[in-house]
């Protein structure tokens, strides 16, 4: 079901009473609306007193821009009451929505399970206890699960090391000298992919 979208307050008021206006030309007439609340009449007498009173504000007087304020605030609230008359009406049916001058909001595409991080890659750093790993970023990934394994490689031995929002970390404290495997996964809402492929590396042996 379509949402229809209200974004009146982040335009200027000339583009307001301009859309004001190309709704009660769409809606009169209009099948989809024959009883639109609030009235097409009321709506155009709300939008021709913004009007009047954005053009006599014009000369910056203070007590003119107060009107405008209220005339503008008044048309608002007719055009939020307009917009639910239309959501109800219409069903969600976006068509229906466009048709009464309305837009509608986009549509949200569910979260896909991540795919599997590729291009990772372990690196010797400047201490002989730490070693870098990173990967290439996974679209809509939201984590990830970092394990490693001390060589040789089976899958029994590995062991969680972080979860982290980044695809890369620094692991610490390990042994100088000693080769180890690493893998990661990418999680988010719709649940995780599978492992990567391991890597190793060795740390510095100085």
């Amino acid at each position: 079901m379509s949402r229809l979208k209200i974004d009146f307050d982040k335009k200027p008021v000339p583009q307001q009473v301009a859309e004001s206006r190309d709704k009660q030309t769409k809606i009169t007439g209009n099948l989809n609306y024959l009883t639109p609340t609030p009235t097409m009449a009321a709506l155009k007498t709300a939008t021709d007193a913004l009007e009047n009173a954005y053009n006599a504000a014009l000369n910056r007087y203070k007590e003119k821009k107060a009107l405008m304020r209220i005339a503008r605030k008044e048309l608002k609230g007719l055009i939020v009451e307009l917009a639910d008359y239309i959501q109800i009406t219409s069903g969600g049916d976006e068509t229906k929505i466009l048709s009464s001058g309305f837009g509608v909001r986009k549509q949200r595409t569910p979260a896909t399970v991540p795919d599997v991080p590729v291009n990772v890659k372990v690196s010797a750093t400047e201490f002989d206890h730490a070693l870098d790993i990173s990967s290439k970023l996974v679209k809509g990934a939201k984590s990830y699960v970092f394990e490693m394994c001390v060589d040789p490689l089976t899958e029994k031995n590995f062991m969680p090391i972080e979860i982290s929002t980044k695809s890369t970390t620094r692991v610490k404290d390990l042994t100088p000298g000693t080769k180890y495997w690493f893998r990661l996964l990418a999680v988010n809402a719709a649940g995780k992919s599978g492992w990567s492929v391991p890597q190793s590396g060795r740390t510095t042996q100085f």
